[in-house]
């Protein structure tokens, strides 16, 4: 009776070893630049909530616009400003233009004159955020390993 577990056992581990493979070792760049996006999405729209809700005035700036409607996705080592010049299909969340980033680090931080709300360190830290930007890198990942797995 063991064996026969044991030799049912070897024969589930290894397709299930199979199936892994197949699965990740397969990403392409593409795939994991889809999933960090897919995450990346959620905090993005997380952001512009959290900073229309904090920070949104009424003062029409016609250069500049206004901070929280210039949140955008951009691929980590794509960007002229990126540290990381190997790109490994990471995404950042930010602010488009410096203008505004630099607002949003005074804003966040804190300087002499203005106290700081961390607005933008709150959000990052939500583990209920945390968890729906899982939800969703997760479900584009088994969206492409089914596609992988249909192969």
């Amino acid at each position: 009776m063991v064996q026969n577990i044991s030799g049912d056992l070897d024969d589930v581990l290894s397709k299930w070893m199979k199936q892994i493979q197949n699965q990740t070792a397969g990403m392409t760049l593409a795939d994991k630049t889809a999933i960090s996006e897919a995450g990346g999405k959620v905090f993005m729209d997380a952001l512009r909530k959290e900073t229309k809700a904090k920070h949104y005035s009424n003062k029409k700036d016609p250069k500049w616009g206004h901070m929280a409607d210039h949140i955008s996705i951009m691929l980590d080592g794509k960007s002229r400003r990126s540290v990381n010049t190997d790109f490994n299909g990471g995404v950042i969340v930010g602010w488009d233009n410096r203008y505004h980033a630099m607002n949003v680090m005074r804003l966040n931080d804190g300087t002499k004159a203005i106290i700081g709300d961390h607005f933008l360190t709150n959000l990052r830290n939500n583990n209920e955020l945390r968890s729906k930007i899982l939800e969703a890198e997760k479900s584009k990942y088994d969206e492409i390993a089914n596609k992988k797995g249909d192969d």
